[in-house]
């Protein structure tokens, strides 16, 4: 295999979202556990591209380096089973980074991901440890080496959530028995194989379904959201599928993604390489008013705390704006009470929110 490839341009708006998360994802993440967190790269390859790009393993520490506000310890951890790319790796990051501070430490697994992950794992367990807050990106070109369960283990620890490239397109053309093993530890179940009785893109999007449900039902992750990546001639390439605990995380992961796609259909075509900007423009969201019905629809005649409005907007497509989904609302006469706030037209934190019948 070539230890080095062109970066392909969904590639580079992948590594752009990662990047714009992990800015948020440190320094959130380090007031939960400062004493130090973990940043897992499951398929991490070269670490460089063919014209000297920077792949995901230098664009992490990178970017825990160039944070303004202290960092804790972070360790970083890169899995990568073919030998030449383990070696192009530790050779990148020698020239990379010749000096690290002291708190970022890293080294390289030449080793499945799925070996790798599993002996951590284990050896917590047998000391009876506990993960410190761990980032994992499973970034594999096909859909074997990372099965569910020991995607479970690491969305345990508080904090913990996962980014995973998933090829449904590529995946739906193996559901034969001699895979029958792979697949079942990539879903954690052999519900899979009534894909078996579908074809095309039914089939695909029955096992991206699938996937999501697996990772809610079967692992601590209480929101799941997916990114497609569509090639030149409008063929979904991959989608990328983050799985967290916590509605904050599904809030900065949209806002990472809307960075990239700020049509909001969260897609990124190639054909639009060059051209797309990654800004995110909220004079006139289209979103707005859709999410103002949603909330109003499944609220109305309750009495909530923000809090849930906020949980029941994370795992949908709209960004988590109080301004622009319930001051409307209650301009509209469909909030009538707010309880804990000094001011109209404002909703702080742990305030019981009345909507109308």
């Amino acid at each position: 295999m070539d230890a080095v490839w062109s970066l392909e341009p969904h590639t580079r708006a992948k590594h752009e979202i990662l990047r714009r998360y992990l800015e948020a994802w440190f320094p959130i993440v380090k007031r939960l556990n400062p004493s130090g967190l973990n940043y897992i790269d499951g398929f991490a390859g070269p670490g460089i591209y063919s014209r000297g790009e920077e792949g995901s393993p230098i664009i992490a520490i990178r970017t825990a380096m160039e944070h303004v506000l202290p960092m804790p310890d972070i360790s970083f951890m890169f899995i990568e089973k073919e030998e030449d790319r383990a070696e192009r790796l530790r050779e990148v990051l020698a020239e990379r980074f010749p000096e690290l501070p002291e708190n970022i430490t890293h080294e390289v697994y030449n080793d499945e991901f799925g070996n790798v992950i599993g002996r951590i794992l284990d050896g917590f367990d047998a000391e009876e440890k506990v993960l410190a807050p761990t980032f994992t990106f499973v970034d594999p070109f096909g859909y074997s080496g990372f099965p569910l369960d020991h995607l479970k283990r690491l969305l345990e620890p508080r904090g913990s959530e996962v980014l995973v490239t998933f090829m449904a397109s590529r995946l739906r053309r193996f559901l034969d028995e001699v895979h029958e093993r792979t697949i079942d530890e990539l879903f954690g179940s052999s519900d899979w194989r009534v894909a078996r009785e579908l074809s095309g893109e039914q089939r695909t999007q029955f096992l991206l379904k699938l996937y999501k449900k697996e990772l809610l039902d079967s692992t601590p992750a209480r929101h799941v959201m997916t990114f497609e990546m569509v090639g030149r001639h409008g063929n979904t390439i991959y989608w990328l599928i983050f799985a967290t605990k916590h509605p904050k995380g599904c809030q900065v992961m949209k806002e990472a993604m809307w960075k990239v796609d700020p049509t909001g259909s969260y897609q990124y075509y190639d054909s639009a390489a060059g051209v797309r900007r990654f800004i995110l423009d909220e004079d006139d969201p289209e979103w707005a008013s859709q999410a103002q019905d949603e909330v109003w629809n499944h609220f109305r005649g309750k009495q909530v705390p923000v809090e849930d409005i906020e949980e029941f907007i994370a795992p949908t497509t709209y960004l988590w704006r109080k301004r622009k989904i319930l001051v409307p609302l209650e301009d509209e006469g469909k909030i009538l009470e707010v309880e804990g706030r000094s001011r109209r037209r404002t909703f702080p934190g742990g305030c019981l929110i009345t909507f109308a019948p």
